[in-house]
């Protein structure tokens, strides 16, 4: 009867006899994709942040540059920008 309950299958869980339950080969790569998920934004945002110059898409045109040339009309006009 035990062979009966069990059949083909190795134990009473219906994993076959040479299967394993988990893919033990396929972790490391998916560790290695968050891993590179993680690291990549890191590198390309925090070295430049932590020399001074942070990377921001876009920031050049829509706050810098207007900026500065507010500052400059000011400092045409006589005025200090503060």
């Amino acid at each position: 009867m035990s062979s009966a309950v069990t059949g083909e299958f190795g134990s009473r869980t219906g994993t076959c006899a040479g299967q394993r339950s988990s893919t033990p080969g396929r972790w490391p790569g998916d560790v290695m994709a968050v891993v590179c998920l993680i690291a990549l934004p890191a590198i390309i945002f925090g070295v430049p942040s932590l020399l001074g110059h942070p990377v921001l898409p876009g920031d050049d045109l829509t706050q810098n540059f207007p900026l500065r040339v507010l500052v400059g009309r000011e400092l045409r006009g006589g005025q200090l920008p503060l």
